[in-house]
């Protein structure tokens, strides 16, 4: 072998030891991080270390807010701020959704019980709920009684089924979901388009919304989107259900689903997800700017 080829022998060596260590190292630290969040989770639920955001939605017609969605965020001592995907996924490895629902919706009716006294024009407070969780044996006793706790008029919450788990008994969640309504609560479907729920299935299912996946945000470009788009509106209207577009964050996106018969827009376009301290000043803001475009 040449001194030449030597050198790039032992260079090609080096570099691959170097990245094995790199990957070691990158190994080890996700191992570390990911056993830091299942010890603490549980202790973070317990003691309120989880704080709830909320994002609001705009009713397209009125031009001023209509609701805002719940959602939970986490900031670890000593890890920072943990994406909700990361610590959700956990807890369904520890079997803590069911505690987590219990947390977020108690700390919800918490925060409606003081923010509509300043925000009337707030209408829907919606919360996620997976299918797992909509068949705990307790669920309707336990918002029944958080509810109750808080004074809260069950009209206005809305659980936004996550259509991400496969529907594996439909028979019993339909029963469920009427319950709800019976109550007076409402029910939305979320991300729809991008799970498992047939269009048979969807017949069936009690809700007052549906919302359109992202993916959908952007379908405004051509004609075929348009007509595409339109499609699943009209399909929804038939169906009785109000149509909630997520993921809307320009101007031209929010303009071209003002023309379609879209009932709601959530998204970066009215505002990120922000503190209940925060509603008020922002909702204002909203109320004024998309007022002024009328």
């Amino acid at each position: 072998m040449s001194n030449n080829n030597a050198i790039v022998e032992s260079e090609r060596v080096k570099l691959m030891r170097s990245n094995v260590c790199y990957n070691d190292s990158w190994r080890k630290e996700k191992s570390i991080r990911k056993l830091m969040i299942r010890d603490d989770l549980s202790y973070a639920i317990n003691n309120r270390k989880l704080k709830l955001v909320y994002q609001p939605q705009l009713d397209v017609r009125k031009k001023g807010i209509f609701g805002v969605e719940a959602l939970i965020r986490w900031t670890h001592p000593t890890i920072g701020k943990i994406k909700p995907t990361e610590f959700i996924y956990l807890a369904h490895e520890l079997s803590l959704m069911y505690v987590l629902f219990q947390y977020t919706f108690e700390q919800m009716c918490e925060d409606i019980s003081k923010i509509t006294k300043s925000l009337k024009d707030i209408q829907s407070f919606s919360i996620n709920i997976s299918i797992k969780q909509l068949m705990e044996e307790s669920l309707l006793a336990t918002v029944d009684y958080i509810t109750h706790k808080h004074n809260i008029n069950p009209s206005t919450i809305t659980f936004e089924l996550t259509e991400d788990i496969e529907i594996v008994n439909l028979s019993k969640i339909l029963s469920i979901l009427n319950s709800l309504k019976d109550r007076g609560y409402k029910i939305a479907l979320d991300d729809f388009g991008n799970g498992y729920f047939s269009f048979s299935n969807l017949i069936d299912l009690p809700v007052n919304y549906i919302k359109l996946d992202k993916s959908f945000a952007d379908r405004v470009h051509s004609n075929r989107d348009i007509d595409f788009v339109k499609d699943i509106i009209n399909l929804v209207k038939n169906l009785g259900s109000k149509i909630i577009i997520e993921g809307v964050e320009t101007l031209y996106q929010y303009e071209q689903w003002s023309k379609l018969d879209c009932d709601y827009i959530q998204g970066y376009i009215t505002s990120r997800p922000i503190a209940k301290e925060k509603l008020e000043e922002v909702v204002m803001g909203i109320n004024e700017k998309f007022g002024d475009s009328t």
